[in-house]
């Protein structure tokens, strides 16, 4: 008798159960080694975007999770041979920029903290659950008043600002800002990494702020690397779901997703 769960996720990226590969992992995998002893990441190479507080929550520490955070956020050469550098220290991000533009040097600041403002309702968001459509409960009542608060805690001009750049491109929002190209392309950059859009897609600026979103990333962006690369990542998380009582398969193409007569998912066939 096949055995009954009481969720399937097909996929073992970082957040799947059921993998037609050997591997898990997705975009947290990485390659053979290319020379020996040297591996790389096959698509992500930074996991920044993971919340702290998820972290701690799964107890990915306790599961071997290693998190390095580097002094300098985001190193781009230029063809000139000169480079522009991004600190988590905001104070030397701007002596640094004052090599490339008083003016950039001088907006700099101010800008990290607007990311920093914008992006904290963003994060609140992301950790709220959506609210059902067809009922109303106190929960989704309650994380509401939570979204609501933390809008109202920004300050009115920022506020504005959140609602006027959301559906903006990243090109816009930072050019807005700064005289240099060379730092607009690596502000910029952010809000289309992972993204398959452009700096000047409509909407790229929610995504940049999205990247700083529960994260102390501000405008360099939170570069967190892991010991051991990202697959040590999904190790952590596959090691964490095991100890919930989530059972991985790897080598497990999904055929088929079965339904019941009303309808709904009720369970997969695998090609074996």
């Amino acid at each position: 008798m096949s055995p009954r769960y009481d969720a399937v996720v097909i996929g073992a990226g970082h957040n799947g159960l059921i993998e037609r590969t050997e591997r898990i992992g997705g975009a947290l995998g990485i390659t053979d080694e290319l020379v020996p002893g040297v591996r790389v990441p096959t698509l992500a190479h930074s996991v920044g975007r993971l919340a702290p507080s998820v972290a701690k929550g799964l107890g990915l520490y306790d599961h071997g999770l290693r998190l390095i955070q580097p002094e300098v956020r985001v190193w781009a050469p230029q063809p000139d041979g000169r480079a522009v550098t991004l600190w988590g220290d905001t104070g030397r991000t701007t002596e640094e920029l004052r090599g490339w533009s008083a003016h950039d040097a001088d907006a700099y600041p101010a800008f990290d903290a607007r990311v920093r403002a914008l992006a904290g309702v963003l994060g609140r968001l992301y950790e709220l659950t959506p609210p059902s459509a067809s009922t109303l409960s106190a929960e989704g009542a309650l994380g509401a008043m939570r979204l609501v608060q933390a809008f109202r805690g920004l300050e009115r001009k920022d506020a504005q600002t959140l609602l006027r750049v959301l559906p903006m491109a990243a090109a816009d929002f930072v050019g807005e800002h700064f005289d240099t190209d060379a730092l607009r392309a690596l502000l910029a950059f952010r809000g289309v990494l992972y993204a398959s859009m452009g700096p000047w897609s409509a909407g790229t600026t929610a995504v940049l702020l999205g990247d700083s979103a529960g994260n102390e990333g501000g405008a360099p962006g939170s570069a967190v690397f892991v010991e051991g690369g990202p697959a040590a990542l999904a190790a952590a998380l596959a090691s964490a779901a095991r100890s919930f009582g989530a059972q991985i398969r790897t080598g497990a193409e999904v055929a088929a997703i079965s339904a019941d007569s009303a309808g709904r998912a009720s369970g997969v066939a695998l090609t074996s």
